[in-house]
């Protein structure tokens, strides 16, 4: 597809230098005993002793409820509402974790492991207050989110805390997005420590190679397989409120009708609870997904909200 010119690929490395390979280690949290592995542990510990700064890296878009397989590494975020499998999905074993390890619970376990450090927790909640340089480099333990990208900063050690985060949620875009995280993230370190439980995943095969090409040709070809956009046109369709699922189904109903009288090729998934549910209220979705499904909106309510080729699927 890129070789056919019908789409084109922007090289990152015309603006972004290598990732320096030989830096980067890699940790498989399956041969661990927490979410801090004990070489992230010996790089902190020695960080402090030499007077070294660490960037602790926790990507947390999507990340309320983790279920994680100490067995096989499988892992799924998991809804408010969803209980969590007896087994594994992929492996059928029976030793599940559920971890809900956000930025507070992280500064929370660094405080009491190195309880002398100067530790700064970065995020979202806190981040209003936090508008200089100086008030970052006055700590030696940083723990943040995406909002360090702010910052024009290099620390001496980046710890990307779990870089499964992201994988396993209901979002087409989700793989592409963590690459893309992941690779700026590994950035702001010298030294580059990932720790997963899929090493083997491709989004991590590759950003070991320093290979975006590959990865961006291999993700063609599963969006093409699976009729995902560039390929089509997505359509999302939401409605909130306390008669959401009813008003869902009826619209389900009637978009299928007119859809099988026109022999369309147009796929409509749904309806579903949309996976973060807002507080206090109840919504649905519903996709359509094709090369025109155009005319199916002349069915949808005005109360609905439609969003053609979606950035966000999962509120």
């Amino acid at each position: 597809m890129l070789k056919k010119k019908k789409i084109e690929l922007i090289p990152y490395k015309k603006i972004d230098a290598p990732l320096g390979l030989k830096k980067i280690k890699l940790v498989d949290l399956k041969n661990e005993r927490g979410l801090l592995s004990l070489l992230s542990l010996k790089t902190i510990k020695n960080n402090l002793k030499k007077k070294k700064k660490t960037l602790l890296f926790l990507n947390r878009k999507g990340f309320s409820r983790l279920l994680i397989c100490q067995d096989c590494g499988y892992s799924k975020h998991l809804s408010s509402t969803e209980s969590a499998p007896a087994v594994c999905f992929d492996c059928s074993g029976t030793n599940l974790r559920e971890h809900s390890f956000g930025t507070r619970r992280l500064e929370y376990e660094i405080k009491k492991l190195f309880p002398k450090a100067k530790v700064l927790r970065l995020d979202k909640e806190n981040e209003s207050f936090l508008n200089l340089k100086s008030k970052i480099l006055n700590h030696d333990i940083i723990i943040a989110t995406s909002y360090i990208f702010k910052y024009n900063l290099t620390f001496d050690s980046i710890v990307i805390i779990l870089a499964d985060i992201g994988l396993s949620l209901p979002d087409f875009r989700g793989e592409e997005e963590l690459f893309s995280t992941l690779f700026r993230a590994l950035k702001l370190g010298k030294e580059k420590i990932i720790q997963t439980f899929y090493p083997e995943h491709r989004v991590i095969k590759y950003l070991l190679l320093d290979n975006f090409k590959s990865f961006a040709e291999e993700e063609l070809k599963i969006r093409a397989q699976n009729n995902y956009p560039p390929f089509t046109t997505l359509i999302r369709l939401t409605c909130a409120g306390k008669n959401a699922r009813g008003e869902a189904a009826k619209l389900v109903g009637l978009l299928n009708k007119l859809n099988q009288s026109d022999n369309s090729p147009n796929e409509i998934l749904g309806p579903a609870p949309v996976f973060i549910q807002p507080k206090g209220n109840l919504k649905y979705e519903i996709i359509l997904k094709g090369k025109n499904p155009y005319p199916l909106l002349s069915l949808v309510p005005e109360t609905w909200k439609v969003d053609v080729d979606p950035v966000e699927l999962l509120k």
